[in-house]
């Protein structure tokens, strides 16, 4: 990991896209104006994000035009941002083209800190473009006047060394940043091929239940974690768990509440619809639910609105030009619900929200048993949470507006829909995506294979998603194969024989290719020297390995040392002598 902080950042008068290109093709975007909207996830939230940061530059550049008579000005530019004295920004790699404009546009005339590992970059598919913003900031970096200040991560607590040659060597990079490993007694990487997805199963399954038994109690389902990079791969795995009826289960995460995830999101923009239906963002929200209003109709009608200096709710009112799309109907009776709710009352805040959500086509869109089962589980814990308040606050107090006000903090926190299992964590064994688990670990990581992905001609597997699956293990890694399957650098040096896999890896620059000079400082790894490789602990009955293993785990104190631990490992040895 690596990061950069940068003192009095200045830009030049006329707005620069970091990567105009990137605009036009991913947004629609021409600089420095808006044109045709192309098909996008993120299409809505990055244009709100080009609004603000061209806000943001016309105010500021207002300000610089007159700064002798900047009382005299109209700024709106909010105090809160022009106190701001430092910028810090995390996962530097993931974020997008359009949010570093944004990034440094808010971050004029202050300190900029940037924190990140593009080595960890995921989410190219959703919007980030981390080879473009590095290669953005590195000639404003270079500028003279600029006080830069390069912090380089260069030791891991999590890991040992055969991990990190194996991340490296996934990489394909012959460079490393980090010259400090976990030093512990050595265990490598478990490599496995499978034909068939059963039997990959099975074996996991079985490998699992066997440490737990062979360790006598010092591992449990807690220590484990199963990832692969395909919701569809776990699904299967987790159904094959749960037929196989025994003590141990399995439980799915996911990176972010499971509830956000969904439409189920957009009830509390109905919720900010019912306490003031001039809310502007959630009447967007609402709108583009209805028939025939796509995303570049709702920007329009945003724009019109703006125009007539009107909020969108009033703009729809009184204008007929979206009359056959938005049933003037439909106001009228939104009109009435929010004059009907009585903001003291839990029972009525949430029927009436309910219906809001019809009006807007809501419950219809929600499609699944399974989302309409969510959507009532998440009305059921509103309906809870509001009671919980009315006993707090006995008086007339509005309930309505206290929940929007404070239900980040207070409510979603404490919420228990991060996923619909239940049960403890230490009960299960984690299954998650690659992506899902970033930024977590485990001692023990089983990665699947790419089997379901076989009949695919040529699957692109990210050598950067593969490198952020095996460092989220702290102590031992099985990295399944297919069996026709090679890696470059993992399984063979020569890219003729790679070739033949039906994976293809995609290698991408690291840090050292951006900035000559970091090699310097790094140490060098032979790509032709390959990782080596256990066999599983489990399927072997490796005793004298399987204590290697505890003996790591108890020296980092991960595995509770009572006193009875010594005479475990004396037995483990001895057991070993007599194979």
């Amino acid at each position: 990991m690596q990061q950069n902080c940068v003192s009095a950042w200045h830009r030049s008068e006329a707005i620069k896209l970091a990567n105009p290109a990137l605009y036009k093709k991913l947004l629609g975007y021409e600089n420095p104006g808006i044109s045709t909207l192309v098909k996008s996830d993120n299409v809505l939230y990055d244009k709100i994000v080009y609004e603000a940061t061209k806000m943001l530059h016309m105010n500021y550049s207002s300000m610089k035009a007159c700064e002798t008579d900047v009382a005299g000005i109209h700024v709106t530019i909010p105090a809160s941002i022009l106190d701001i004295k430092e910028v810090i920004v995390d996962e530097f790699q993931d974020i997008s083209s359009v949010l570093l404009d944004f990034i440094l546009e808010i971050s004029r005339d202050k300190q900029l800190t940037v924190a990140g590992d593009i080595d960890q970059s995921l989410y190219t598919f959703n919007g980030a473009t981390p080879d473009e913003n590095i290669k953005a900031l590195l000639p404003i970096y270079k500028q003279d006047g600029y006080s830069l200040k390069e912090i380089i991560l260069d030791e891991t607590f999590r890991f040992s060394k055969s991990i990190h040659k194996l991340s490296l060597n996934l990489l394909g990079t012959e460079y490393s940043l980090i010259k400090n490993t976990v030093v512990e007694e050595p265990i490598n990487i478990v490599r496995e091929e499978f034909s068939s997805t059963a039997d990959e199963f099975e074996f996991v399954y079985n490998e699992i239940q066997d440490l737990i038994e062979a360790s006598k109690g010092f591992l449990s389902p807690k220590n484990f974690a199963v990832l692969s990079n395909k919701n569809i791969i776990l699904d299967r795995f987790k159904e094959y768990s749960d037929n196989r009826n025994s003590d141990l289960r399995v439980k799915r995460i996911f990176g972010s509440q499971k509830w956000l995830d969904t439409k189920a999101s957009s009830i509390v923009s109905f919720l900010q619809l019912l306490a003031n239906p001039h809310s502007d963002p959630s009447m967007l929200v609402a709108i583009s639910f209805l028939d025939g209003i796509g995303p570049k109709m709702t920007m329009q009608i945003k724009k019109e609105a703006e125009e007539y200096g009107n909020s969108i709710y009033d703009y729809l009112i009184s204008s007929d030009k979206y009359v056959k799309k938005i049933d003037r109907n439909l106001f009228t009776r939104l009109d009435k619900l929010i004059g009907d709710v009585d903001r003291t009352d839990p029972s009525s805040i949430v029927v009436c929200l309910t219906e809001i959500s019809n009006l807007f086509n809501f419950s219809k869109l929600l499609g699944t048993e399974g989302a309409h089962a969510q959507y009532n589980k998440i009305l059921k814990e509103l309906f809870e949470n509001l009671k919980v308040l009315k006993v707090i606050h006995p008086t007339d107090v509005d309930l309505l507006s206290y929940f929007l006000s404070n239900y980040q903090e207070e409510f979603l926190k404490e919420s228990d829909l991060v996923t619909l299992d239940t049960g403890s964590a230490d009960d299960f064994v984690t299954v998650s995506t690659i992506h899902g688990a970033k930024g977590l670990q485990w001692d023990i990581v089983f990665i699947l294979s790419n089997l379901d992905f076989s009949n695919l001609a040529s699957f692109p597997l990210n050598s950067r998603t593969n490198y952020v699956a095996v460092t989220r293990a702290r102590q031992l890694v099985y990295l399944n194969k297919a069996a026709t399957e090679k890696m470059l650098y993992v399984d063979t040096d020569r890219r003729d024989e790679a070739n033949q896999s039906t994976v293809k890896v995609n290698y991408r620059k690291t840090m050292v290719d951006y900035i000559p000079e970091l090699k310097l400082k790094a140490l060098p790894n032979n790509l032709k020297e390959l990782p080596k490789y256990e066999m599983p602990i489990g399927r072997t009955k490796d005793m004298e390995l399987l204590g290697r293993l505890l003996g790591n785990m108890a020296k980092r104190n991960i595995l509770p040392v009572p006193s009875s631990m010594l005479g475990i490992m004396t037995h483990l040895k001895k057991s070993c002598r007599k194979l």
